[in-house]
């Protein structure tokens, strides 16, 4: 067991506490299938000593981890903050999708649990409410989603459309209406492949300084929202923040560390 202890600390620091680190259990169940044969003679010997010693470990490193609730350098905090803003309601927010931790906490002096929805068009994460705070507005380029043609083919409404990110943008996210969704999609001359009858939803990532082209089959005579939250990386200098300290890192996945700009589209 003790050679083993290193694996599965290693297993954790290479996938983290994320999606992906679902397949460690997994992976820790096959090595200690490979020790079956040794613990087996143990339990012989003593049934008690293996699972009692065990035990007196967890407790022992438990009180530890409690005691000891430091992060130095080598091993840093992991936290989630992010700047949206909502061009529609000319309103700011600082936001974090995991509770509030003892470095971000100072962006939340007046904290509010809102819904979801009401922050992420569509939803995030299958989240119910996400953790946030009034923040003031920076003054920043809104990103633009304007008509090239509007016409009906083959009885279906087709909409031409053309997205311009805000300079520096490094991903977009589609959330369509549910009223018209677009049951054909065509991005920049190639169509897309749709897992359900229609789309709900669309994500790119690397916008080109030129934009994008899109080209979306609705319901005829039909009016067609969309909602377009805009991603960049890093976060403005407000409210104090000058960086993260050496002990402090931004945590995995693309909505942690990032400027956001939502706004709404009807057609």
């Amino acid at each position: 067991m003790l050679f083993l202890t290193p694996i599965f600390y290693m297993f954790f620091i290479a996938f983290d506490l994320q999606a992906t680190s679902a397949s460690v259990p997994a992976l820790i169940a096959i090595l200690l299938g490979l020790s079956l044969p040794l613990l087996s003679a143990v339990f012989r010997e003593s049934p008690w000593l293996l699972p009692g010693g065990s035990f007196a470990v967890f407790v022992v490193a438990l009180t530890l981890g409690l005691l000891i609730n430091d992060h130095p350098a080598n091993e840093p905090l992991k936290t989630n903050l992010l700047y949206v803003t909502d061009a529609d309601a000319g309103k700011a927010r600082w936001v974090s999708v995991s509770p509030a931790d003892r470095w971000n906490k100072q962006f939340f002096p007046n904290p509010q649990h809102l819904a979801t929805g009401t922050i992420f068009p569509g939803g995030l994460y299958g989240l119910s409410t996400v953790l946030t705070n009034d923040a003031a507005i920076q003054d920043v380029a809104t990103p633009s989603l304007s008509i090239r043609k509007d016409t009906a083919e083959n009885g279906a409404r087709m909409l031409y459309l053309h997205y311009q990110a805000a300079p520096g943008t490094n991903s977009i996210h589609l959330t369509f209406g549910d009223d018209n969704r677009p049951t054909a999609i065509v991005l920049d001359g190639h169509p897309l492949e749709a897992h359900t009858r229609d789309f709900s939803w669309l994500e790119y990532k690397g916008i080109p300084d030129e934009g994008l082209d899109l080209t979306v089959q609705l319901q005829p005579q039909k009016k067609a929202t969309i909602s377009v939250l805009s991603r960049t990386i890093g976060l403005p200098a407000l409210s104090g923040f000058k960086g993260y300290p050496r002990n402090i890192i931004p945590g995995p996945g693309n909505y942690s560390n990032a400027t956001l700009i939502v706004k709404r589209f009807t057609f």
